[in-house]
């Protein structure tokens, strides 16, 4: 990729396009923090480029101070998750700082060797063991441990000799000049899939490649878990000694580093460590290379810990299940430095701590020597509790932190407590009510371990940056909030304080409310009905969305009698947001659908993995829909002692002293960044437009309108009768449609003009061979790709394209499928007795659906296709199909057949016939409003199925220079 060198503040810095302004503005904050040693915040919004920004200045000025003073600073780039990593490593091997260059030199610098990249990550995403596949993650911890002390890992034997031979550098070895054969341009910035597979493909062990690669690399990729976490920064040996620390993605890292400083155990975990005990100290017994009076003096030990554990117990069942009080709803919470003189009556000292985990661990050692286990979860609980309380003094104890104690309810108790009739466990816990100090801590260092040189926080929604900086605790003498790149043409905000004069609010007393729920579905569907492509609607809970989803696929009267659920998935096929780990794969179906040129839309939840770090460009997001604001729950005991606790810090300010947040005002940001990161889903790009459906009254107040971002709250507008706003939201659409493709041209054009004239724009896998060659002829050739994209979405040039192509084939739809071989055959199959064409179609089938069959049809398409799709069918043809369907359903299910039937017989025959007719695969999809309730889902699944094969099919084969067969004919070989 052709790369721009912009000079900022005496640095050049490598850019892989021109830059924008904003982006010009947001590299020189950060070499102000990296010059001055200073720690910055830095808030730019979604798609204005930050990722590039971040990485290439800082990277730049990394290089620069090596090449001219010999000074190398590690560089730690962490976000939230890996998925998020992995895009930022996509933008990294975009830079020149992500490929392998040859001959550093002081007077060309940016031809400096490779800057050594890794990315660390957990045994659970890197171990390819195969025995670990499929093992919890303390088994893989376990498992890993004891099969390289047998040397039974054939990948870390490898690896020694592996990294003497190069490492990963020696696998791209190829002729070249340099002497270590190293290709220009490739990179060696590999994300956790690719380190995976190219541990299985040269046999080495990728987990502890990348922690020995670590100590030596520049720039090291990691969750910010592992900076946070003292202990994991330890157990990986993360030095912070004039390091640069990034955090990406860091709204939420507040609320992480006060969890990373919390600790709890309960009372179950409690139990199995005196059971735990009690099997070491047998083991101690037994064990022959222990002389009888050091068996006897760690059986003595082990007992007396045991005693402790067994009188902590009681202490804490005394005071959550005797004494009186309910502390399922509100824990019993004293200052932290409580908690200290409470293990110490109990003579659970640190040192005692120290003592057992030693011991412990040889005695595990030597067991797992001999093929015996020796598991002990419950002591480990215990210990990193008893590890995390005395990690701070009594003086942080006393002002940071809260000690509790409470019984878990049962809404929070693992499924293997209820299951098994276990009682709630009582819980004796230490949280972190201020994140500071631990922030403090990590900037303070230890004296092993200086601090960082700088921490840079960055992300696109931590507005007011002076309330973010209180919390952090740490000074931030460089702040910068960028402007966005978009106009305020590309964004639709609106909010919709009611529909069909019912108010529209999800308030705690009002969510349930039938009438709203009712009121909430018809506002989704006029906004499906109006809005192109793909839609996300936000909730405030996983509960709360099942709540309305529930609600939704009750019978009800709504449009016709068909249910809310059922109205909406006749617009837009539905995906509901699962569990973390079923996110990739939801998000990739989705993206296939509207590949496929269907509608769909996801039902999520904010701060869940669609709400954050997913990226949704162009027409995969065209709108956003927040069902409610994002508050957390005020009964939430961490709530309510948070809330207490800023209450008191802020009344009781000192004069002078570093501003702090009240409680309320925290609560409320805290909601704010939760739906400005939602919010942020519908713009990815300078080029991108899209609308945001505010759909609750609440945010027609100042209190949220006033700290939404400028960009959006700046020109947001207030209506209670969305349903008067159709025809403005297709203008919308319609006008950035054709607008795209200037914006897009517009861009190409100025990079073209930043280039020179050797170099090489590639702008598509379809642009003309020479179309690298001239700027001019690139940009016309993107500007009329992207018009007639744009055009293609428009519904009067979509139905004027569908009668031009229809208009040959009128006549073979009408005879090959609107009569005699399709319905005859379904018919036979059927056992019906005439096969007359005409009697089959006027008594078989159109006497079922009646005289309203082509309104009701009609009713359910989605909007832009509904016209064309009236030129398509005939009322006769829709009929037919619609029959087909009903028709269907009574035979199959009769025969008890319904889902196998379905999927592999009917259903592709019908979806063949309707593409080969010309129907659309949204079409296809939205008939499943007329199916019998359970065959719904296998129909849905079925066609899904059907097109996926398809796709695949063209694929591989490639595009078709043949004419379309005829239609099919229906499976004769079903019995």
């Amino acid at each position: 990729m052709p790369t721009t060198t912009v000079e900022v503040r005496g640095i050049p810095i490598q850019f892989p396009l021109q830059p924008y302004g904003c982006q010009v503005e947001y590299m020189s904050s950060v070499i102000d923090a990296l010059n001055n040693n200073n720690n910055a915040l830095l808030e730019s919004p979604t798609g204005t480029g930050k990722t590039l920004s971040l990485l290439c200045s800082v990277m730049g000025w990394a290089r620069h101070q090596e090449t001219h003073f010999g000074k190398s600073s590690k560089v730690y780039y962490t976000s939230r998750t890996h998925t998020q990593l992995k895009q930022v490593m996509r933008e990294y091997r975009k830079t020149e700082y992500g490929k392998i260059r040859i001959g550093a030199t002081e007077e060309n610098e940016n031809a400096s060797t490779i800057d050594e990249t890794t990315l660390l990550g957990s045994r659970d995403q890197l171990c390819i063991h195969p025995r670990a596949i499929g093992v919890t993650s303390s088994t893989r911890n376990t498992l890993c441990k004891s099969i390289r002390e047998n040397k039974e890992c054939r990948y870390h034997e490898r690896l020694d000799s592996f990294m003497q031979k190069g490492g990963l550098e020696s696998c791209y070895n190829e002729q070249g000049d340099d002497p270590k054969g190293r290709k220009e341009g490739r990179t060696l910035a590999l994300d956790i899939e690719d380190l995976a597979a190219a541990g299985r493909a040269h046999n080495f062990c990728p987990f502890y490649y990348t922690r020995k690669k670590a100590q030596t690399s520049k720039l090291t990729f990691m969750p910010y878990n592992y900076i946070i976490d003292p202990v994991i920064r330890k157990t990986l040996d993360i030095k912070l000694e004039e390091a640069i620390i990034i955090i990406d993605e860091a709204h939420n890292i507040a609320d992480n580093i006060s969890d990373s400083a919390s600790f709890q155990v309960n009372t179950i975990q409690l139990a199995n460590s005196v059971s735990e005990l009690e099997r070491a100290s047998t083991a101690a017994s037994k064990n022959k290379e222990l002389s009888p009076p050091e068996a006897g003096l760690l059986c003595t030990e082990f007992d007396s810990v045991s005693q402790k554990i067994i009188k902590l117990i009681s202490w804490i069942e005394h005071l959550t299940k005797k004494s009186g009080f309910d502390t399922k709803e509100t824990p019993l919470s004293q200052p932290g430095k409580v908690i200290l003189s409470v293990l110490s009556d109990m003579g659970l000292t640190a040192k005692e701590a120290s003592s057992v985990r030693k011991a412990l661990s040889e005695l595990t050692k030597e067991a797992e020597g001999k093929g015996t286990k020796l598991d002990r979860p419950g002591l480990e609980s215990l210990l990193s509790f008893l590890e995390g309380v005395y990690r701070y003094d009594e003086a942080d104890l006393d002002q940071y932190f809260v000690a509790v104690i409470f019984e878990e309810s049962n809404r929070n108790l693992e499924s293997r407590y209820v299951r098994n009739n276990i009682a709630a466990p009582s819980v004796l816990g230490l949280w972190c009510m201020d994140p500071g100090v631990a922030m403090r801590r990590i900037m303070r260092g230890t004296p092993d371990s200086p601090g960082p040189r700088s921490v840079l926080i960055t992300s696109g929604t931590m507005t007011p940056l002076e309330h973010f900086a209180a919390e952090l605790g740490i000074p931030f003498n460089v702040q910068l909030q960028s402007t966005h790149v978009i106009t305020r043409d590309q964004l639709f905000p609106l909010v919709v304080t009611s529909y069909d004069s019912v108010r529209l609010q999800s308030s705690y007393q009002n969510r349930k409310s039938s009438s709203y729920l009712t009121a909430l579905g018809k506002a989704l569907n006029n906004i499906f009905t109006t809005v192109p492509d793909g839609v996300l609607i936000f909730f405030q809970s996983f509960a709360f969305m099942k709540e309305v989803i529930t609600a939704w696929k009750k019978p009800q009267s709504f449009d016709q009698g068909h249910t809310v659920y059922d109205v909406l998935l006749s617009k837009k096929y539905i995906f509901e947001e699962g569990s973390s780990s079923e996110a990739q794969t939801q998000l990739r179906e989705y993206r296939s659908m509207l590949d496929e040129g269907a509608a769909a839309a996801i039902f999520a939840v904010f701060r869940g993995k669609m709400a954050e770090g997913m990226d949704f460009p162009d027409k995969y997001a065209r709108a956003v829909c927040l069902c409610g604001v994002p508050y957390a729950a005020l009964g939430d005991s961490k709530v309510k002692l948070k809330r207490d606790y800023l209450d008191r810090k802020h009344a009781n300010r000192p004069p002078g002293s570093p501003p702090t947040i009240s409680g309320s005002a925290w609560y409320q940001l805290n909601a704010v960044r939760a739906l400005n990161q939602a919010v942020g889903r519908v713009i990815r790009h300078a080029g991108d437009y899209g609308a945001v459906f505010l759909l609750d009254d609440r945010y027609d107040s100042n209190s949220l309108k006033s700290q939404l971002p400028s960009w959006v709250g700046g020109h947001m507008k207030t209506t209670d009768s969305l349903q008067n706003m159709g025809q403005l939201l297709r203008s919308f659409y319609n006008m950035n449609a054709l607008n795209a493709s200037g914006r897009t041209a517009a861009v190409v054009s100025s990079l073209a003009a930043s280039r020179s004239d050797s170099t090489v724009v590639k702008l598509s896998s379809a642009a003309p061979a020479n179309s690298d060659s001239n700027a001019a002829e690139a940009v016309a050739f993107i500007n009329a790709h992207r018009y007639d994209e744009a055009l293609a979405r428009d519904p009067e040039v979509k139905r004027k394209r569908l009668n031009n192509q229809l208009r040959a084939t009128r006549s073979n739809i009408k005879s090959n499928w609107g009569v005699a071989p399709a319905v005859h055959e379904f018919n036979g199959l059927a056992g019906g007795g005439d096969s007359s064409p005409t009697t089959t179609v006027k008594k078989g089938l159109a006497s079922k659906i009646g005289s309203a069959a082509s309104n009701e049809v009609l009713r359910y398409q989605i909007p832009e296709y509904k016209d064309a799709v009236t030129k398509m069918f005939s009322l006769e043809e829709v009929n037919i199909w619609k029959g087909l369907l009903k028709e269907f359903c009574e035979i199959v299910k009769s025969r008890g057949e319904v889902t196998d039937f379905l999927s592999n017989r009917f259903v592709p025959w019908c979806c063949d016939t309707m593409q080969r007719a010309g129907a659309s695969n949204s079409f296809i999809r939205s008939q499943v409003i007329f199916l019998p309730p359970s065959t719904k889902e296998p129909y849905l699944k079925a066609v899904t199925a059907y097109i996926g094969r398809i796709r695949k099919r063209k694929d591989e084969e490639g595009p078709s220079t043949q004419p379309s067969p005829e239609v099919g004919n229906l499976p004769t070989d079903v019995k």
